[in-house]
């Protein structure tokens, strides 16, 4: 699949067969996150493999929109330290950048995945950082749910021509 063809087939996939996924691909999967670009290249991202079912059961009884998580057969959490160096206001655009490149690259291989934000809610984010034993000062950006998807949301383009401008508004 090429880039372009990969970009625009993405969908977000809630539903996922029951079968195991070797640990190689997580491996991938926050290889391509950790090459996503970040400013002054500070790399603030911290990758957690959550395969664990009753961590994964655990953020999904807890987050009204995470109930993807319950049927996947992994998730990664992407986490940043809540006081990045040297340009903390852009840590959430690096985390997203990271998250982004996670999402392509699971389509690109075969899988289905969804983006969960929880960086903006202080409850999502105390239930979910209680789940995985995090260190005071560090913080989730998003969750990754990643699996064989069984489900097929048609590819459909999103572009709309009121959302074209030239050389201005």
């Amino acid at each position: 699949m090429d880039t372009i063809e990969c970009i625009l087939s993405r969908r977000s996939i809630r539903k996922y067969k029951s079968q195991p996924i070797s640990g190689d691909v997580a491996q991938k999967l926050i290889e391509a996150g950790a090459a996503a670009p970040s400013a002054a290249n500070q790399q603030p991202c911290h990758f957690i493999i959550i395969d664990d079912r009753d961590i994964l059961n655990a953020i999904a009884k807890e987050n009204p929109h995470a109930g993807m998580l319950a049927n996947a057969p992994f998730a990664i959490a992407i986490c940043f330290d809540s006081n990045p160096k040297p340009f903390p206001g852009l840590v959430i655009d690096d985390c997203s950048a990271a998250a982004e490149n996670i999402l392509l690259a699971a389509n690109g291989l075969g899988f289905g995945s969804t983006w969960l934000g929880i960086h903006h809610d202080e409850v999502k984010q105390k239930n979910a950082k209680a789940a995985l034993k995090l260190p005071d000062g560090v913080k989730i950006a998003s969750i990754i749910s990643v699996g064989i998807p069984d489900e097929s949301p048609a590819a459909h383009s999103k572009i709309k021509p009121e959302m074209i401008h030239k050389n201005g508004w």
